[in-house]
């Protein structure tokens, strides 16, 4: 959708402007927007496709990483997006965000607090059991 949007301006932006940053802009509003209102996309199937995880991590990790960006507010998620993951600097997350440095950094203070606090409860909680086995038997319901 975002790069739909994209290439319906693209004539607009390829002679003089930045299709990268038009890009972004146009992507980081769509993620926010998404953010906001409920998705009603999924639709039930009988069978599962197969999938196989193609990371070069730990396939927990990286889930555990994923649900806590996940529960963050879309404002503090979407900066942390954009700096840590495509790389930008703090002005160039500002104008991306269309807000003030101060704000990105709050904003990545805040998120990066939470996470560290997450991560910390995580550590002190007693490991979680299966919850498809039986506690006293370890047998498969």
């Amino acid at each position: 959708m975002g790069l739909l949007e994209v290439l319906k301006a693209w004539r607009r932006l390829h002679p003089g402007g930045d299709p990268e940053a038009y890009a972004r802009v146009v992507m980081t509003r769509l993620a926010a927007k998404a953010g906001r209102r409920r998705w009603r996309g999924e639709t039930p199937t009988a069978v599962l496709p197969d999938t196989t995880y193609a990371g070069h991590g730990d396939l927990d990790a990286d889930l555990d990483a994923q649900r806590m960006l996940a529960e963050l507010p879309t404002p503090q998620r979407l900066v942390l997006v954009l700096r840590f993951w495509l790389d930008l600097s703090e002005q160039d997350t500002a104008e991306a965000l269309s807000c003030s440095v101060g704000t990105v950094k709050s904003r990545t203070s805040r998120a990066l607090a939470t996470l560290r606090a997450t991560t910390a409860q995580q550590a002190e909680a007693p490991p979680r059991r299966d919850a498809g086995t039986r506690p006293e038997s370890g047998v498969a319901r």
